[in-house]
């Protein structure tokens, strides 16, 4: 049996969090991973602080990712 790629993504936004803005870059980059093949184990939201930001990405490398996404343009 052939292990999948795993995938995981960090978004970033505030505006995300306070329902200003739609994430709809997530589920296209979920499609377009799983299309190809790949297992997306984890994502995670959140605040434009840096703090949250590397917490963010602490937990989505417990799964062991091949493989990891940052999105969001507004982090301070």
């Amino acid at each position: 049996m052939t292990e999948h790629m795993r995938v995981a993504l960090l978004v970033v936004g505030d505006e995300i969090l306070d329902g200003s803005t739609t994430d709809s870059n997530s589920g296209w980059v979920c499609r377009q991973a799983s299309g190809r093949g790949a297992s997306v184990v984890r994502t995670a939201v959140v605040p434009d602080d840096p703090r949250e930001i590397a917490q963010g990405l602490d937990f989505l490398l417990q799964t062991e990712p091949a493989w990891w996404s940052h999105s969001g343009d507004s982090a301070r």
